[in-house]
């Protein structure tokens, strides 16, 4: 046989990873093999496997192909829904590393701990499952929807199949799966992908602002084991700048610090809700486990300088929380980095009543003496030519624009345009009453209607106001409700619909849409309601307030979900847009012939008692003395 000869019958390939030709045999006339036809000019043919285009198939085929035969393929089940844990925010990482982790077939449970638990629980009954990962959805699996604790372990999980490993579970935790803990094995980390790592934000904000800062972190994680000792005893001098040791110690740091990112994602999971409380303490909150975490140290507090007096969220991710204490100290909480750092002292009079962030991720605080000050990050004054007048009690901005609008005792709503610094316009008071008596004037809450142009306000006189400033000065509607202050106020999932509470402990839905209707009330406070904060796209509304408990409200249904006690007065909350919130199924009751309302109120007594009971079992058991002789006789 010549070498001619052998050329036309070995495939003329050329593999990229091994620089040779294929050596698969051709039939007579072809340059290449079967799986190889699709680069033959004259093929028609054959085409890649739309599941996986490292393989191809047969037009012809191509039915029966995707349907039997494909090991890509999925199977038609309801646990499988296509890229349900894949980042699709992102486009795909440039830095493809050695073949794509996401096309590798991983399993929900490693087979070695499936055969032990066969071998050592012989009556444990094992339901095995074979999917990629990026396409699992724990929450459809049947057998995990009845278990009252799950526990997942995975094992080996290759470059970034280990995000979507977080993810699965993360989704089927949202899902109203039922997460007891979970044990990750990374390995792998030079293959994990920019794209689909769920730690960036973490990686931001140590620094590492873009995709080429995390390439050259996955290359220095692959220094911890490629061998530069063996290297060296060759008599190859790798090392350059640093030593072999300090390359294996700067490797596995490389490693850890791509987990600890993975890790900020998942703490970052826990918290739904940040409030800020009278005493100074700042607090985290779980919604799907009804829990706290005090974030500063509770003994370390003084209520009449570190009482928190106003809180917003500094970046659009939300992992970010600017809060204001009653000593105009400035304060920032990374949700990633677990830290609460001090920023600046901000100088002006009285307390921070407000606190905004604009477009350039300036501060814009509001004192009680009605300054507006803009601040940079580090506490350098940007602008301090607006004066809002005295006793503010309100500052909210716009979320489009640079506006903000201020109001307070005796100081009418004011519309401020921060890039000028002009007043834009100042309300007129309303008309006297029926006594023809001046009313006063006490604006203690304000929001900007979406683009709408128009305001809505509450008041200390327990009135509700819209204010169109293209119209008129004085309100277009108003409505006066029930006898109390209003001082919380909040936007929800509707269009032109807020909540307002008031400080005897009232809370309602209203429609904006023409005159202002109330919708329907909440139930279950007891005392003042001091904050709220609505979900925008979901129906869901948080709140607080004197009696020292946050409570979840369906926004729709009106049902109380949630009471979470956290032991003292709180002044501010704030609920996350991505947060663990749900709604646990129940067993469909059965018909009554009471009304809806009576059912509701017995699932909100419930729910109710079941907390009491709680913080009774929670309370330490004090003992009785013992009867004296003559009580006895």
């Amino acid at each position: 046989m010549t070498p001619e000869t052998e050329i036309f019958q070995r495939c003329s390939y050329i593999l990229p990873k091994k620089k040779r030709s294929c050596r698969m045999l051709v039939k007579s006339g072809n340059l290449y093999c079967g799986e190889h036809a699709i680069f033959d000019p004259i093929n028609k043919d054959r085409i890649p496997c739309p599941n996986d285009p490292k393989h191809t198939v047969l037009i012809q085929d191509l039915e029966e192909h995707l349907k039997l035969k494909c090991n890509s393929r999925l199977l038609e089940e309801p646990w499988l829904k296509q890229n349900i844990n894949v980042d699709i925010s992102m486009p795909s990482s440039k830095h493809g590393g050695n073949g794509k982790p996401s096309d590798e077939l991983l399993k929900l449970v490693a087979d070695i701990i499936c055969r032990e638990y066969e071998i050592e629980n012989p009556d444990l009954e094992v339901t095995r499952l074979r999917c990629p990962v990026e396409h699992l959805d724990l929450s459809q699996v049947e057998f995990l929807k009845n278990c009252e604790q799950v526990i997942a372990v995975c094992k080996h999980f290759c470059g970034s199949a280990t995000d979507f490993g977080i993810r699965s579970i993360a989704n089927g935790i949202s899902n109203n799966l039922r997460i007891g803990g979970f044990v990750l094995t990374p390995c792998c980390h030079h293959r994990c992908e920019y794209s689909q790592y769920v730690g960036r934000d973490y990686l931001r904000s140590i620094g590492m602002e873009n995709e080429d800062d995390f390439e050259a972190l996955r290359h220095i994680s692959t220094w911890a084991t490629c061998g530069f000792q063996r290297a060296e005893e060759n008599g190859k001098d790798e090392a350059k700048i640093w030593t072999v040791s300090q390359k294996e110690e700067l490797g596995r740091k490389a490693k850890v610090l791509l987990e600890i990112g993975r890790v900020a994602y998942l703490k970052n999971l826990e918290m739904d809700v940040f409030v800020g409380c009278s005493t100074g303490a700042f607090k985290t909150l779980n919604l799907q486990n009804s829990t706290f975490y005090n974030v500063t140290p509770t003994n370390s507090l003084d209520p009449k300088q570190h009482e928190i007096t106003a809180m917003c969220f500094s970046d659009k991710e939300q992992t970010e929380i600017l809060v204001a204490q009653f000593n105009r100290q400035l304060k920032l909480f990374n949700s990633l980095q677990g830290t609460y750092t001090d920023l600046f002292v901000a100088q002006g009079g009285g307390v921070v009543k407000g606190l905004e962030i604009t477009k350039d991720e300036n501060i814009i605080t509001a004192f009680e003496s009605g300054d507006i000050r803009l601040w940079e990050n580090r506490g350098n004054l940007v602008s301090s030519t607006i004066n809002a007048g005295p006793q503010i009690r309100v500052m909210t901005k716009k979320p489009t624009e640079e506006i903000i609008a201020t109001g307070g005792l005796e100081n009418p709503l004011k519309i401020w345009d921060l890039t000028t610094g002009e007043n834009t316009f100042v309300a007129k008071n309303v008309r006297p009453d029926f006594l023809e008596l001046r009313v006063p004037v006490n604006v203690t809450n304000a929001r900007f209607l979406g683009d709408t142009g128009r305001i809505v306000t509450t008041t200390g006189t327990h009135h509700i106001r819209i204010y169109d400033p293209r119209a008129q000065r004085r309100p277009i509607h108003e409505l006066e409700w029930l006898d109390e202050p209003i001082h919380a106020l909040s936007l929800c999932n509707r269009p032109e619909h807020v909540i307002v509470g008031n400080t005897k402990g009232d809370m309602s839905l209203f429609d904006l849409r023409g005159k202002i209707n109330p919708i329907h009330k909440y139930r279950g406070f007891a005392g003042a309601i001091r904050s709220i904060d609505a979900h925008p796209t979901a129906p869901y509304v948080v709140s607080c307030g004197v009696d020292r408990i946050v409570r979840v409200h369906e926004v729709n249904t009106k049902k109380l979900l949630k009471k979470i006690y956290c032991k003292v007065r709180m002044n501010c909350i704030l609920l996350k847009k991505k947060n663990s919130l749900v709604n646990p199924e129940k067993p469909p009751k059965t018909k009554s012939a009471r009304g809806s309302d009576e059912e509701e109120e017995d699932s909100e007594a419930e729910l109710v008692n079941s907390e009491d009971e709680t913080l009774w079992k929670e309370m330490k058991t004090v003992g009785t003395k013992r009867k004296r002789k003559h009580e006895d006789e």
